[in-house]
């Protein structure tokens, strides 16, 4: 890593820790659990995500069902053909932020320390 970013770091570290009134070390324990508790909000969304997926299969299904039945306005069918549309495209947008974020999942539980750095870098840059 860059001196001069590293530097950064340890002064927002520092920083932090005087505002907050604990020392650097605590802060960093502190830091290094929220990226553990952020992996896990980023796991519940992309099981929420993938969950989500049956729900649109069936809501698609029912709205052929619909077209195709007799005892249904095309006007109901078609206000129900307009939500399937806009949830796919919805759940196609959370689908792909899902897929992007894995990748923090998986740092966030395998190592935490590099994902509060990785938190940290951003902050500083």
């Amino acid at each position: 890593m860059d001196e001069k970013l590293v530097a950064e770091i340890m002064t927002r570290i520092d920083v932090l820790a005087a505002k907050i009134g604990v020392g650097a070390e605590a802060l960093w324990a502190i830091l290094v659990k929220q990226a553990v508790i952020s992996g896990w909000i980023e796991l519940i969304f992309i099981i929420g995500t993938i969950a989500a997926w049956p729900l649109f299969l069936r809501s698609v299904r029912a709205t052929f069902r619909h077209f195709e039945s007799a005892k249904t306005s095309e006007e109901t069918a078609m206000v129900c053909f307009a939500g399937c549309v806009v949830f796919g495209i919805a759940l196609a947008i959370l689908t792909i932020a899902a897929v992007f974020s894995v990748g923090n999942v998986v740092t966030a539980f395998a190592n935490p320390e590099y994902a509060a750095l990785q938190s940290l870098a951003k902050v500083a840059k």
